[in-house]
């Protein structure tokens, strides 16, 4: 996803508004909520995406990129791996129904936390100076082939997804998404996750 800052709205927000666009259980109450927050001042060590897909289902890799130009030069060129939590007492917080499937909670990592600030920092400096600068941020999840191989050859249908966001401590997890289908993510023209794994081999969720 590349971003021109004239049209856009701050970087998790367009993060959040990719992630259910052409979805019709979208949680709007959630999205009015982003949509008047300020997302590019949320702390990034707060920051957290829990996902809940079919039993047994597992990420092989989710990766975050980062890319900031101002002027031809070059200020952030980051890509680093998201910390992909799937046991522990984050997968039971306050505020999270009980888990149906397998549940994963995605964080930046402690080591990434500058980083991710600092690109927030530039964010919001051009946002006020608007000296055309330029914007890459976006994830790349990627499902373990193995399990999703397991999956189309013995389960017709879609995959779904729940998802839920938290940007504030206080204000606790919101719900994002409910029983999504996750080919959505993948290729609108796919009438299931399943058909649209056929036809690449990759098998990634873009946000």
């Amino acid at each position: 996803m590349k971003t021109v800052f004239k049209q856009v709205r701050p970087m998790l927000t367009v993060a959040c508004l990719l992630l259910v666009s052409g979805c019709a259980s979208v949680n709007f109450a959630t999205l009015g909520t982003l949509r008047d927050t300020d997302l590019s001042t949320v702390d990034p060590a707060v920051f957290r995406l829990v996902l809940d897909l079919p039993a047994g289902a597992s990420f092989s890799a989710v990766g975050m990129t980062m890319q900031f130009i101002r002027e031809g030069e070059v200020l952030v060129d980051e890509y680093f791996q998201l910390d992909v939590l799937t046991s522990g007492p984050e997968l039971h917080a306050l505020g999270l129904p009980r888990p149906e499937g397998s549940r994963t909670v995605l964080r930046v990592p402690r080591s990434k936390i500058a980083e991710v600030a600092n690109f927030q920092r530039l964010y919001a400096l051009e946002s006020e100076q608007r000296r055309g600068a330029q914007a890459t941020f976006g994830i790349d999840s990627r499902l373990d082939p193995d399990w999703v191989d397991e999956y189309c050859a013995g389960i017709p249908g879609d995959l779904e997804i729940t998802s839920w966001i938290l940007v504030d401590r206080q204000q606790g997890y919101m719900p994002l998404l409910k029983n999504s289908d996750i080919a959505k993510f993948i290729d609108s023209q796919s009438s299931s996750y399943c058909e649209a794994n056929k036809s690449s081999d990759k098998q990634s969720l873009q946000i």
